[in-house]
């Protein structure tokens, strides 16, 4: 209700023509983050999300692909996907769990250490390009407000 009532106002306030482009500004949000990534990334083979999922492993250890998924957003299909890529390339490895047969565990390989290692001062850049025209406080802001938008993800 209180969701309904939001968009009845901003609508009654004029500004229901940038309620609708909220998906387009995300969009070239992403684009623009996207770009960088491209620029600043220390493998022009790793996409973000490849990358995530090797964070994703680096930080909680060997995973199962559904808490893989979970932990970096990812649909079922996507993480088989990415998982299949990255194991092509030699940056994980995948074995059986030892207590669920039908599990298979993701672990990473000494490809996917280094690389973690090099971008760990990319990372930081990459963030500060995107925020760039933000002042501090602004990037607070957006962080608070995306991970609100986002929390019943």
């Amino acid at each position: 209700m209180a969701t309904q009532k939001r968009r009845t106002t901003l609508a009654q306030a004029g500004h229901a023509e940038s309620a609708r482009q909220i998906g387009f500004l995300i969009r070239k949000f992403y684009q623009k983050n996207q770009a960088i990534w491209q620029a600043l990334c220390v493998d022009d083979q790793m996409t973000s999300v490849q990358s995530a999922a090797l964070s994703v492993v680096q930080r909680d250890g060997p995973c199962s692909l559904t808490a893989l998924g979970r932990a970096a957003a990812m649909d079922p299909a996507t993480t088989r996907g990415v998982v299949e890529r990255l194991r092509v390339r030699g940056m994980i490895s995948l074995i059986g769990d030892a207590t669920d047969k039908r599990k298979v565990i993701v672990q990473l390989e000494q490809p996917a250490r280094d690389y973690l290692a090099a971008m760990a001062t990319a990372m930081p850049r990459i963030a500060e390009a995107t925020l760039e025209p933000l002042n501090p406080a602004e990037c607070v802001a957006l962080e608070y407000l995306l991970l609100k938008v986002t929390a019943a993800d």
